[in-house]
């Protein structure tokens, strides 16, 4: 069973000021490409999708605090440098 998913009041910010559906973030979380650590135990999930707004493929990064019945997302961003981000 997929556990639930809540937005921080900043992530739900973050959603409107960087133009990213809430779907879009559902659905990466869900299906990521990749899941990484990151500080404070957080983890940041990553997935590649195609941005309707900037007609291009970008990487969706989306820093999770994870508890054992919710995912609780913290920020959300997308960028363009996959390189960057790419182990």
């Amino acid at each position: 069973m997929a556990k639930q998913i809540r937005f921080t009041e900043h992530g739900i910010t973050s959603l409107a000021k960087r133009f990213i559906e809430k779907k879009t973030v559902e659905n990466a979380v869900n299906t990521p490409d990749n899941i990484s650590e990151s500080y404070e135990n957080r983890k940041v999930y990553s997935k590649k999708y195609f941005d309707a707004e900037l007609s291009k493929e970008m990487l969706l990064r989306i820093i999770i605090d994870e508890y054992s019945t919710e995912l609780v997302v913290i920020t959300v961003y997308k960028t363009s440098q996959f390189d960057r981000y790419s182990k």
